[in-house]
């Protein structure tokens, strides 16, 4: 579940002086933009390789090398699609240079309102602090985030590619009816238990100071980041979603595994429980009934970042028998003495 997007850059540069002597490079000036591998635009979860069209990134840049010094090339940005790619109106120098960037996501799966991005003061993508908030809600998004690096040289200005890795952990859900010939059984809900829906995610660059250092040898890749969850919100009960706006709808089960809506987004920790909210119709008599299945191991499982959890759950029903017992005769007491005369 890898989503890859690429930095395409072209840049020009004209200079006057005052014998009006200009020197013009051949193309237009072009922004530092990026481009989806593939043009499907999903909602959140954000299940294959396309970034959603909807979505934006809040990026920052680091100079590393071609400049009189090694610094922040550009700040906290928002890179949104224009159309065929996200731009945020930023251009590569025309000298050799190597820029890393950092980028996080403020609308994933095509929800946003849920992320406030800060990036470190000290010096740019270095480190960002992002904090979800209102995750619990139908509407949830999916937060990411990605590194990237690119080398340029006048006329050359590269294609850099940015992995973004999901921050949360995707739970979703299989269901099927178990009892062959039986009563029908429908789904009506499933509620994920005591999860953590919102928190605060730090991303870090652990190679920065070989990038400030301007070595070249600090290359920021989405594998060298570091994330960790903090202050993470208390319990909630999140219902598996059908889409952004509602939860999943009533399922009849049948003797196959069928999806039961989306699934739900939570922070990564310890695996808690779920509760299925079923009814059983037989004849003309339906009954609704809660089961809880608690998730239980030496350690604790948990739910790790950026993994998806899928769980099949048969549904079987065991038939009611009777075991006919016949109380016994009492013939214990006396016999009755009856005189016919």
């Amino acid at each position: 579940m890898k989503r890859f997007f690429f930095l395409a850059v072209a840049a020009t540069m004209a200079f006057a002086a005052c014998n009006k002597t200009e020197v013009v490079y051949p193309d237009g000036p072009q922004e530092i933009s990026f481009t989806a591998v593939s043009k499907v635009a999903t909602k959140a979860p954000v299940a294959g390789s396309a970034f959603s069209t909807g979505d934006n990134m809040d990026v920052e840049a680091y100079l590393s090398e071609g400049g009189a010094a090694a610094g922040t090339y550009f700040t906290e940005t928002t890179f949104s699609n224009n159309g065929s790619n996200w731009t945020g109106g930023k251009y590569w120098p025309l000298t050799p240079s190597t820029l890393n960037f950092l980028a996080v996501t403020n609308t994933g799966g095509g929800v946003a309102e849920h992320v406030e991005n800060v990036f470190t003061t000290t010096a740019s993508a270095q480190s960002v602090v992002s904090t979800l908030t209102g995750n619990e809600d139908k509407s949830q998004t999916d937060l990411m985030f990605a590194a990237g690096h690119g080398n340029n040289t006048p006329g050359n200005y590269p294609v850099v590619s940015m992995t973004f890795k999901h921050a949360l952990s995707w739970i979703t859900f299989n269901v099927k009816n178990g009892t062959a010939g039986g009563p029908t059984i429908t789904v009506n809900s499933i509620t994920v238990n005591g999860v953590a829906a919102n928190g605060t995610l730090t991303v870090t660059n652990p190679n920065f100071a070989a990038l400030a250092a301007a070595t070249g040898t600090g290359i920021c890749t989405t594998e060298n980041l570091s994330a960790e969850w903090t202050a993470k919100s208390t319990a909630a009960n999140l219902k598996v979603l059908k889409d952004d706006a509602n939860y999943a709808d009533a399922l009849v089960l049948t003797n196959g595994f069928v999806e039961f809506g989306k699934g739900v987004l939570v922070v990564p920790g310890d695996q808690t429980s779920f509760t299925i909210n079923y009814t059983v119709t037989d004849g003309g008599n339906s009954n609704t009934f809660n089961y809880t299945h608690t998730i239980t191991g030496t350690p604790q499982p948990t739910w790790d970042m950026a993994k998806k959890y899928t769980y099949n759950v048969t549904i079987t029903l065991n038939e009611i028998q009777i075991t006919p017992i016949v109380d016994g005769w009492d013939d214990t007491t006396p016999a009755t003495e009856v005189s016919l005369s």
